[in-house]
């Protein structure tokens, strides 16, 4: 039998190490300083550049502590993330911020890729929450309707990957070597949608009138992501699309389709919450039907398919080998993809109450706890490589943050203490 308090305690406990390896390890107030890279060991690599993604997730996680713990501490490092952010990567000609800078904070490459404007909107916006400072939701709004007027393709639906720094269209589109020939990804879009989520809910706190306009785009933004990206034939999400959004490269992804299986109905829910009263519709009720159904057949696809028997969860594997195996003693097991299986499984057993989802919920954890975290040196190492040893990628860096680590600690902590 598993015990939801001793899971609780656990996560609570997870969570706080997570963010002091972070305090002491990667930023350094004293010195103005973030490291780029922190390797296996501990060590720094001084050369390692910083990214507006890495610096973004951090502001949004020292925010979204503070706001829970009500810590002076993590309000610190959040005020001093946040300033960093606004200071070295803010493009305060044409708004936004940059890919990627120096260990000094110089900035070398100045492309607005949506991803990353995604996760600053996302970061703004809960540092206004966890604040109130209204300079951050300034921000954050400005860079919404950035994204919208700039990025959206209204032709054919969806976001662009990329614009240049003027916001002008971008040749390069590409986010990483993944999504090489594709026009559009899953990724980004699950993260546009994830950002407005959180904006919507800054804004509504606020009673700012800018909310009823994006509560109409997430709602849009959540018909797209349902009609669109997820695939009701196969319970997955299919990733990478033309720019009239056919398919270019079948594969799945567990980490995402458990991801979105909660990440889309806290979309909803957000939808839902800010609605005028009495104000639903038939399209918004259908919208709910067809989100909650999505959401559990990600979450079964991801058990079944995703998830070896130990609780590791398999990074990606081609679609062609559906039903073969899922190439399971090969494919990689990453940090992010182990933190969200517990996050959307236990949000999948909060619906449905059925024992199969927590047990899957418990074993995420279990295996990531004793197969990546670093009990001597603190925090999660990247990975498993397929021949079974440890990535080198360790544990910051260009994309390695606290952000899913943590979060699943969070979100894991407030579902259980729901349940109990």
């Amino acid at each position: 039998m598993i015990s939801l308090q001793q899971f609780l305690d656990d996560l609570e406990t997870e969570g706080r190490e997570i963010l002091e390896f972070w305090m002491q390890k990667v930023i350094d107030t004293g010195n103005s300083r973030i490291a780029g890279q922190v390797n296996n060991d501990n060590s720094i690599d001084p050369e390692a550049p910083l990214s507006g993604i890495l610096i973004s997730r951090m502001v949004w996680t020292f925010s979204r502590a503070y706001g829970h713990y009500r810590k002076n501490r993590y309000l610190e490092y959040a005020e001093f993330t946040y300033n960093y952010l606004i200071e070295h990567f803010w493009d305060h000609k044409y708004g936004g911020i940059y890919w990627e800078a120096t260990p000094a904070g110089d900035i070398t490459d100045t492309r607005k890729q949506l991803y990353a404007q995604a996760f600053a909107v996302y970061a703004l916006s809960e540092f206004y929450t966890a604040t109130g400072f209204d300079d951050a939701l300034e921000k954050a709004y400005s860079l919404h309707c950035l994204m919208e007027t700039h990025g959206s393709d209204p032709e054919y639906g969806g976001y662009r990957e990329a614009c240049q720094r003027d916001w002008t269209p971008a040749d390069d589109l590409v986010l990483s070597s993944k999504e090489s020939g594709s026009q559009k990804t899953m990724n980004t879009h699950l993260h546009i949608l994830e950002s407005c989520t959180n904006l919507l809910t800054a804004l509504a706190a606020a009673a700012r009138p800018e909310q009823h306009q994006v509560r109409e785009h997430l709602t849009a933004q959540l018909e797209f992501f349902i009609g669109t990206i997820y695939n009701p034939r196969t319970r997955h999400l299919d990733l990478y699309f033309t720019r009239d959004w056919q398919v270019t490269k079948f594969e799945y992804s567990p980490g995402h389709d458990i991801e979105a299986a909660w990440l889309l109905k806290e979309a909803l829910h957000t939808i839902q919450d800010t609605a005028p009263a009495d104000s639903q519709t038939r399209q918004e009720l259908e919208l709910a039907e067809h989100v909650q159904t999505a959401a559990l057949e990600l979450a079964e696809a991801t058990l079944e398919t995703g998830m070896r028997a130990n609780g590791s969860l398999i990074t990606d594997y081609p679609a062609e080998e559906e039903h073969t195996g899922y190439i399971t003693t090969t494919a990689t097991s990453e940090w992010w993809p182990q933190a969200e299986a517990w996050t959307g499984f236990l949000d999948a057993y909060q619906t449905t109450k059925d024992q199969r989802h927590l047990a899957a919920a418990r074993r995420a954890y279990d295996w990531g706890r004793n197969n990546l975290k670093d009990h001597h040196g603190g925090e999660w190492y990247f990975g498993i490589n397929p021949d079974g040893t440890l990535s080198t990628r360790g544990k910051a860096g260009f994309w390695k943050c606290p952000y899913h680590s943590w979060r699943a600690c969070h979100e894991g902590v407030q579902r259980l203490t729901a349940l109990l």
